[in-house]
Order: C-alpha cells, then structure tokens, then sequence
C-alpha cells in the first residue's frame, strides 16, 4: 500500500480503542504483544508514524491486524459496535487489501510470493 493509504489507515485506527500489531519487513509473524492503538499510535505523518514510542515509516509495515475478540476493558461493552463502525469507516477509505476472519481484521501491505 501506499504512504497516503497506510496514513489514512493508521488516522483511522488512533481514533478507536482497539487492539492491534504491526508486522514489519522482515518479521516472520505479528509480535505476541497488542497494543491499544489510541494509546500509541501518534504523530501521524506523511511518511511516517510513531507506534509504542518508535517511528515506524509506512513503506516498512507488511500488515497490521486488529484484535476483533478482544477489546481494551473501556471499549468491551461496545465491542460489536466498534467492530461493525470500523469495518464501516475502513471501507470508505476505498479498495484494501483486507482480509477478516473470526479474530482478526487484517490489513496487508506488501505481498509475498509463494515459492
């Protein structure tokens, strides 16, 4: 994905209480930790953010998932609604490449060729 997509996605996603993980160039998975992403996602700009504390340039995420099963405990009474308003606000940023199961919303950013 591009800068401006990744930076809308991310604009969006600090807006909500929900947890979530990045899977950067190179990791193998998504780390085992999530975080609360209006707790620690700031300083949104045109190429870059700053996640956990650490400046993350969008053109080095693969994917970043959002925990669907779990919320953080301010957000747990609204869990449907956040979910379903998400889902919503994600789909008008136009086409992603977005994948969703039971427990995960998962949006990816590069695609990797299988062998």
């Amino acid at each position: 994905m591009n800068n401006t997509k990744w930076r809308e996605c991310i604009s969006l996603l600090a807006s909500h209480c929900v947890y979530l993980q990045l899977r950067l160039v190179g990791e193998a998975d998504f780390p085992l930790d999530y975080e609360v992403s209006n707790e620690v996602i700031s300083q949104i700009q045109a190429k870059d953010c700053v996640f956990v504390r650490r400046v993350i340039a969008y053109k080095s995420i693969t994917a970043l998932r959002i925990i669907k099963t779990d919320l953080p405990p301010s957000a747990r009474a609204l869990q449907t609604d956040i979910m379903s308003k998400l889902k919503q606000a994600l789909s008008q940023l136009g086409q992603l490449p977005l994948t969703e199961d039971s427990e995960f919303i998962t949006i990816n950013g590069y695609y990797l060729q299988s062998n």
